[in-house]
């Protein structure tokens, strides 16, 4: 797991540095009401990307980790061009929509923003490009072989992205710049990404006269996947909906910056589950009930570990750091703590969605989410005309914590073992604890809020450092850290392969 955590990892954080250095760049050039609007559109469509990539991303590693079991791991490429033409398919549909007029119909009646409509549609364009590299990378995380969608999705897109949308802000375009940099990254790391799969999944369709009745029935189970994680995304953005809806462009920008900021969250995390869900469905497979639990104990192990710091500077100190983007995106410290908090219980609670998902039992899985999407928008239709953008933070949260701690209920009862360890919990009060420490300690400094900040976060992270390696951490981890980087090390300075 630290090995491939390490390659996708490396690649995380360079996307995250690239999007922090896009953010700041592009949040001072067109202010908070514009880049309330850019987020509004682009939320819409990626949540619309999950339904066109029809759960593959995730059906694919189900696919793979299973027949890879039975065949002699010999990849089944046949059924996955025939996937990816099938999804290609669907992921047209959206943008015909939009360009016959819904684009404009939500504008006049749900989003009274100028200029939606227009961004939408050119946001939109991107989808056919995005769902082909969702695809490829589900197919490439199946066979555990990380390096080609890591390239394309965390180095490729975010590079071209960035330098597009600099020369138009040279060129004097402003919101337009970012909307068309967005379309032009995602065309050229689908390219990429397609040729280099040219190479890697070859198959000649003859050996496989009945590969659509293969490729159908994969799609069936991950098209509830695919369900799964569309109520999972509304839950998660149900928010934004609303405030677009409710509240002022300005307002939404604001939050809008949060909530991309807490992606952050995320990036080490999701390092440590990548093929978690090709592990659990190979040991279910063969009815090592026992593996199947460890994977996903270890793994949600590792995940907050490397999740609690980055939680607890936006639990902390995130109010402090969003002025960096411009005075108009100031918030209230309240307000982020609890946005913070919906991301960081998804993180740690991830590895045992696998335990349904990749179980067969997926349609209960979808019927837990689904609550929790209900919940989610009952409670911001009240509380976000009420209270604004704290309502739609203690909503959203409330409704995350929700569905997930169901979600692991459920999977203890149909394994009989709870497939979390009691060390998150440790580890998780060990890093707010820390935090809160650094925190108190610096507040009686005479600092100006950003110094102020900067030496709390710096602080905590020298103590969670120091208490990570000496306590937290096991000696088998220790030494997969040391392996991880030694044998990157080849890599970063040319000496190898």
């Amino acid at each position: 797991m630290i090995g491939r955590a390490s390659v996708v990892a490396a690649g995380s954080v360079y996307r995250q540095g690239i999007s922090f250095l896009s953010g700041l760049i592009v949040a001072r050039v067109i202010g908070a009401a514009d880049y309330g609007i850019f987020n509004l559109a682009r939320n819409l469509v990626e949540v619309t990307g999950i339904f066109t990539r029809l759960g593959l991303d995730l059906g694919l590693q189900r696919h793979f980790g299973e027949t890879n079991s039975a065949r002699d791991r010999t990849p089944d490429v046949v059924v996955l061009h025939r996937l990816r033409l099938l999804a290609g398919t669907f992921a047209l549909l959206p943008v015909v929509a939009v360009a016959l007029g819904l684009g404009r119909f939500l504008e006049e009646n749900v989003y009274h923003h100028s200029r939606f409509a227009e961004v939408l549609l050119c946001l939109a364009l991107a989808l056919p490009f995005l769902t082909d590299i969702s695809v490829l990378g589900g197919a490439y995380r199946g066979i555990l072989k990380l390096s080609p969608s890591v390239m394309a999705e965390s180095v490729l897109l975010p590079t071209v992205r960035l330098a597009a949308i600099v020369i138009l802000f040279l060129a004097g375009w402003r919101l337009w710049a970012v909307v068309v940099g967005t379309t032009l990254g995602s065309f050229v790391a689908a390219a990429f990404l397609a040729m280099r799969a040219r190479s890697d999944f070859r198959a000649d369709a003859s050996a496989r006269p009945h590969a659509w009745t293969d490729a159908f029935r994969v799609a069936r189970y991950s098209s509830v996947l695919a369900g799964c994680m569309i109520v999972t995304a509304l839950t998660t953005n149900m928010d934004t909906f609303m405030l677009g809806h409710f509240a002022t462009a300005h307002d939404l920008g604001q939050y809008s910056l949060v909530k991309t900021l807490l992606i952050l969250t995320g990036v080490f995390g999701a390092a440590f589950g990548q093929g978690v869900e090709a592990l659990v469905a190979d040991r279910h497979s063969r009815g090592d009930i026992d593996g199947m639990v460890r994977v996903m104990s270890l793994t949600a192990r590792l995940i907050t570990l490397v999740t609690v710091p980055i939680f607890a500077i936006f639990l902390f100190w995130g109010a402090q750091l969003t002025p960096l983007f411009g005075p108009s995106f100031a918030v209230s410290q309240t307000a982020v703590s609890w946005l913070a908090v919906g991301p960081f219980v998804s993180m740690i609670f991830w590895p045992a969605h696998c335990g349904l998902s990749m179980t067969g039992k997926h349609l209960l899985e979808l019927k837990i989410l689904s609550l929790g999407l209900v919940i989610a928008t009952l409670l911001c239709w009240v509380a976000v005309p009420a209270f604004g953008q704290l309502g739609a933070a203690v909503a959203t949260c409330a409704s995350v914590a929700f569905a997930n701690l169901a979600r692991v209920l459920v999977v203890r009862r149909s394994v009989r073992r709870f497939p979390l360890g009691g060390d998150i919990f440790v580890i998780t009060g060990a890093g707010i604890g820390l935090a809160w420490s650094s925190d108190a300690a610096i507040a009686q400094l005479p600092l100006s809020s950003l110094w102020s900040a900067v030496c709390g976060i710096g602080g905590f992270l020298l103590a969670y450092g120091v208490a990570g390696w000496t306590y937290l951490l096991t000696e088998s981890e220790k030494s997969g850290i040391y392996w991880a980087v030694r044998s990157m090390a080849p890599i970063l300075f040319n000496k190898g392969t």
